[in-house]
């Protein structure tokens, strides 16, 4: 059985980018790549010498990883109100109600 939630990834090409050209080809800059490999959600690397590589894969990988996390910060961040967990000719019904009610509220 598979997940119905699982993203295909189109084939990556074969080879490597630097950290510029990475940071280029994504529209971040440096100090925001870097802040992302301290949290531990930067792209995976390679290490050849003192140069630093991301594969075209791992960054296909991290873009998929990335916009997964978007989406469930988005739909983590969404508050739940009373009035939207009514159907909306409910909430009608309930705000009308409670206009009514506090208009006969004695002081």
């Amino acid at each position: 059985m598979m997940d119905d939630h699982v993203e295909m990834m189109p084939a990556a090409e074969i080879g490597a980018m630097s950290i510029k050209q990475f940071c280029s080809r994504y529209g971040i800059n440096r100090d925001t790549l870097l802040k992302l490999r301290r949290d531990g959600l930067g792209p995976d690397e390679i290490h050849a010498g003192r140069k630093i590589l991301i594969t075209y894969r791992a960054a296909a990988e991290w873009e998929v990883q990335m916009a997964a996390r978007a989406r469930s910060e988005k739909h983590a961040a969404r508050p739940l109100h009373a009035a939207h967990a009514l159907h909306p000719a409910d909430a009608k019904h309930s705000s009308k109600a409670s206009r009514n009610r506090d208009s006969t509220a004695t002081p």
